[in-house]
């Protein structure tokens, strides 16, 4: 059962594998010049596996200029952690972290 996933491309969790995990605790995104912004289907992924999710990472996203619209939603996330990316400044963590 996965529980643990560092992964540089949000792309990945629309594999077929990852598509509808529901066991995953923590989720690390790290290391992408490139990501801009998260997808709709990205975003829809977040809002699927809600549940479980308790913590989420971003690091090392230097031309990212927003986190995902669904972070609002994900209640289950205790931990939000951001380090080293440039918007980072300007992002009000969800309400649901703070309860």
């Amino acid at each position: 059962m996965l529980s643990d996933l560092s992964i540089s491309d949000p792309l990945v969790l629309l594999m077929k594998p990852l598509r509808s995990i529901a066991s995953l605790k923590r989720l690390s995104i790290w290391s992408n010049d490139n990501l801009v912004s998260f997808a709709n289907e990205e975003e829809q992924w977040f809002l699927e596996v809600m549940s479980s999710l308790s913590e989420l990472q971003f690091f090392f996203l230097k031309s990212l200029q927003s986190l995902p619209s669904s972070l609002e939603s994900l209640s289950s996330v205790q931990i939000l952690s951001i380090h080293n990316v440039p918007i980072a400044s300007g992002v009000t963590k969800p309400s649901s972290l703070f309860e």
